[in-house]
């Protein structure tokens, strides 16, 4: 029947549904975050504009070979798929990185500069014994993401790689994009960073009133890479934006004079397992 069909395209708008990302809650069962076009478009071009200036040495973004040792299901991946996709650039996917003398192996195959992951991951592939024989010379990016990064991983990542652990934070709720350090920063600083462009982050009250810096509060963000809003979830969503259109994260969170935040606890019991959230 079909071969006298003709393909009718369906015109999309940058509001209209891309993704829904499942997230997983601390109760219940796990929410729908409806990420747009718009969201997803947002969100690269966030990350592009931040990541850059650690590959300009490169020259040619098409040359950068990242690697994914992270489960594509799970937005940290998805969005840096999407980037590679936006500039062109390599991806070397890791199908299993827990096995660790395969993934040292597909490192050792060709030059890479962005390696992002989870603290477990980096603490995991230190101890292998072969760790030692994988060349990082070529490494412009480690970008640390899905759960807090310790700084005893971080001082020894950096002292057996040359490379700062660049640690960030974002959601499923905004397609991983939040909050960053500044990529050339060269040494590891114990935050979250500051936001991306187009990023608001205010540290709020139950109220949702904003609180004076260096007050502990929770951190609530707003931008075109957030959601919309959870699917079918409207009292859910009551709850999560403020009236002044922060979605709140429950993280709770302390920030600086200079605009940087320090995650210190969740609002809600929540525990963290190599990124996911249960």
């Amino acid at each position: 029947q079909g071969r006298h069909m003709s393909l009718k395209p369906v015109p999309q708008t940058l509001d209209d549904i891309a993704f829904l990302q499942y997230t997983g809650g601390t109760t219940g069962l796990s929410k729908g975050a409806v990420l747009t076009h718009r969201n997803i478009v947002a969100a690269i071009l966030q990350a592009e504009g931040w990541f850059t200036p650690a590959l300009t040495s490169i020259g040619d973004l098409r040359k950068v070979n990242s690697i994914a040792a992270l489960p594509l299901y799970h937005i940290f991946a998805l969005t840096l798929c999407l980037l590679a996709i936006r500039q062109g650039s390599h991806l070397t996917l890791v199908p299993n990185p827990r096995d660790f003398g395969q993934f040292i192996d597909v490192l050792k195959q060709r030059p890479f500069h962005m390696l992002p992951g989870v603290n477990t991951l980096f603490n995991a592939l230190m101890q292998h014994p072969m760790f030692k024989t994988i060349d990082f010379s070529s490494l412009r990016l480690t970008q640390a993401g899905g759960m807090a990064a310790s700084e005893g991983t971080a001082k020894h990542w950096q002292a057996a790689t040359g490379s700062a652990m660049i640690e960030g934070w974002g959601m499923s709720e905004t397609c991983a994009i939040g909050t960053n350090n500044p990529v050339t920063q060269k040494v590891f600083s114990g935050n979250i960073g500051l936001p991306l462009p187009g990023i608001d982050i205010a540290i709020k009250d139950d109220d949702g009133q904003s609180l004076p810096v260096g007050s502990s509060g929770e951190i609530c963000i707003r931008g075109p890479n957030v959601m919309p809003g959870y699917f079918n979830q409207p009292a859910e969503n009551a709850k999560t934006f403020t009236p002044d259109g922060f979605m709140r994260t429950g993280d709770i969170g302390i920030m600086d004079p200079e605009g940087f935040t320090r995650i210190v606890d969740r609002k809600k019991d929540m525990i963290i397992v190599s990124g996911f959230n249960v």
